[in-house]
């Protein structure tokens, strides 16, 4: 939750509000850095985790879902 709301911050404010290199901007963007890693360490490390990492051995699963994130990313 913290990475993803510092990461929409960053974004938002970023350029328009505030310089990109500005402190803040690259404060959120570090804090989103680090709370994204320590979510990818719980969830490999959890019983029963939220996202299956197993599922990106699938290649097909992968590339379809990168290519989301690009298509929305040009949108």
């Amino acid at each position: 939750m913290i990475s993803v709301v510092s990461l929409m911050f960053a974004l938002q404010l970023g350029g328009q509000q505030l310089a990109w290199d500005s402190f803040y901007i690259l404060t959120l963007f570090l804090v989103f850095a680090i709370f994204f890693v320590l979510f990818i360490i719980a969830e490999k490390k959890a019983a029963e985790p939220i996202i299956s990492f197993q599922m990106f051995a699938n290649r097909a699963f992968t590339t379809g879902n990168i290519l989301m994130v690009l298509y929305g990313v040009i949108l």
